[in-house]
C-alpha cells in the first residue's frame, strides 16, 4: 500500500488495503463455505480473523489517514512501514496492552512477557493500572479509583 501511494493517490492506496481484506474473504466464502452463502454469516478462516482489525488500524495510522496529517509526518510514517521489522510495524498498527494491577495473579512465568489483554474499552477498569506499549512510547494509565487498591 505504501508503494501504491508513490504511483497513485492516497485514496487508491486506502481502497487497495480495503480490497486486500474483502477479496480473500469473498474467495474463501465462495470456494470453501457455500453453505454460509445465503445465511448472512461471515465465514472467515482462522488465520485471517484479525486481518480486518489490523487493516482498520492501519487505515487510521498517520501514513494512511486522510485528515490532520502533515506531509512530513505521512512520509515519515510510510518510511517506517517500509524499513522497520515486522514486530515494530505491528506495534505501530496494534499496540500491546498489559494489566498491571493484577500482574501477580496473571503473570506466572517471570521469564516471559506478561499476558496481553485486548485493546477494548471493556478491559479498562476504574480500579486498575495499565501499560500500553506502542512503537515509540510506553504509556502507563492509572485509573482514578485505583489509588484505593494500590
Amino acid at each position: 500500500a505504501v508503494e501504491k501511494c508513490n504511483t497513485a493517490s492516497l485514496g487508491d492506496a486506502r481502497e487497495a488495503l480495503q480490497y486486500a481484506v474483502i477479496d480473500p474473504l469473498i474467495k474463501y466464502r465462495t470456494d470453501y463455505c457455500p453453505a454460509a452463502k445465503g445465511s448472512g454469516q461471515l465465514a472467515v478462516p482462522v488465520s485471517q480473523r484479525l486481518l480486518p482489525l489490523y487493516v482498520s488500524s492501519l487505515l487510521k495510522s498517520k501514513a494512511f489517514r486522510l485528515q490532520n496529517v502533515t506531509v512530513d509526518d505521512r512520509y515519515f510514517a510510510m518510511l517506517q512501514f517500509k524499513t522497520l521489522p515486522i514486530d515494530e510495524i505491528m506495534l505501530m498498527v496494534y499496540p500491546r496492552l498489559f494489566s498491571l494491577h493484577n500482574l501477580a495473579e496473571t503473570w506466572t512465568d517471570k521469564n516471559t512477557v506478561p499476558p496481553r489483554i485486548p485493546l477494548t474499552a471493556e478491559k479498562l477498569t476504574r480500579q486498575g493500572a495499565f501499560l500500553l506499549q506502542t512503537h515509540e512510547h510506553f504509556i502507563i494509565w492509572v485509573a482514578d479509583m485505583s489509588a484505593k487498591f494500590l
